[in-house]
């Protein structure tokens, strides 16, 4: 019996520390991608500042490879923290524009969304329709799921996710109401609960809006 405790202890320990690694890993992802936003939304200011693009100018394409330098072996918290500055800073300099994409808005899951709200029904919480919605926006942001989950360290709950989905489908807050059939208080809560699990403060919703919309 004790052998069999020795053991599992054991499994455990390698369990947690296999774990570990893969979030680290992910979060190093994850701030990869959040040095390639930045680095478009530079480029991006650079050029319409001098008004110069042609059709012939270089752009930019998947295959940009930003490698971060760390100094140490970063632990999981570290990372992070780093991710969720990152983020920060991104808002700071895109001074909280953003924009949703033509896919999302072009695609068979927004149309339904649209229509349900005119029609003023909710969606259950249950229905297939959060699952097109999420498969769209994975579409245009195949880390935005995984994101999430890091800077919540792993509490993205089903009311998170959700409400999150329809942040990155450029849904306003009074037309998630309807959606999910809640009061705007019932609302503005879960946004802000949204920004206290990623940004570990209060930021004020337009901020938590543009960090998810550029996840």
């Amino acid at each position: 019996m004790p052998d069999l405790i020795i053991v599992l202890l054991l499994l455990t320990t390698l369990y947690l520390k296999n774990r570990s690694k893969d979030h680290i890993i992910k979060l190093q992802q994850a701030l990869s991608s959040i040095e390639r936003l930045k680095f478009e939304l530079a480029v991006s200011s650079q050029n319409a500042a001098s008004n110069s693009l042609s059709d012939g100018s270089e752009s930019i394409t998947d295959n940009t490879n930003f490698e971060l330098s760390v100094p140490h072996a970063p632990k999981e918290y570290e990372l992070r923290e780093q991710l969720k500055n990152e983020l920060l800073r991104l808002y700071e300099r895109s001074q909280g524009s953003t924009t949703i994409s033509p896919l999302i808005l072009q695609s068979e899951a927004y149309a339904k969304l649209q229509a349900l709200i005119q029609a003023g029904k909710t969606i259950r919480d249950d229905d297939q329709l959060w699952s097109d919605i999420e498969q769209t926006v994975l579409l245009v942001s195949p880390r935005f799921k995984t994101n999430l989950t890091l800077l919540t360290s792993g509490n993205l709950t089903r009311i998170d996710l959700h409400t999150a989905l329809l942040i990155k489908c450029g849904i306003k807050p009074s037309q998630m109401t309807i959606l999910v059939g809640r009061s705007n208080g019932a609302i503005v809560s879960r946004r802000e609960s949204l920004c206290m699990k990623i940004l570990d403060e209060k930021k004020g919703t337009k901020v938590i809006d543009s960090i998810i919309r550029s996840l």
